[in-house]
């Protein structure tokens, strides 16, 4: 009995998760089909970690960061 309750906690939990992911899943496919133009820039955004690392073996893309948000700010124009 005790068994069979902690496999079903198992399988409830990934149940759990699995809907969790999907409805992430929803969330992200619903953000990239919506074509706002001069949003394009601000989605690449969201999707970087901006926060900077201090580990020596990181590498360096503060110029990165810096070219993504001032394109987040003011887009190019096509």
């Amino acid at each position: 009995m005790f068994f069979a309750t902690c496999v079903g906690a198992l399988l409830y939990s990934n149940f759990i998760k699995k809907l969790d992911l999907l409805a992430a899943e929803e969330a992200l496919v619903t953000d990239i089909d919506e074509k706002n133009p001069g949003t394009e820039w601000e989605r690449v955004a969201r999707l970087c970690d901006f926060n900077p690392k201090s580990s020596k073996q990181a590498k360096d893309v503060s110029r990165m960061r810096s070219v993504l948000i001032s394109l987040k700010t003011s887009p190019l124009v096509h």
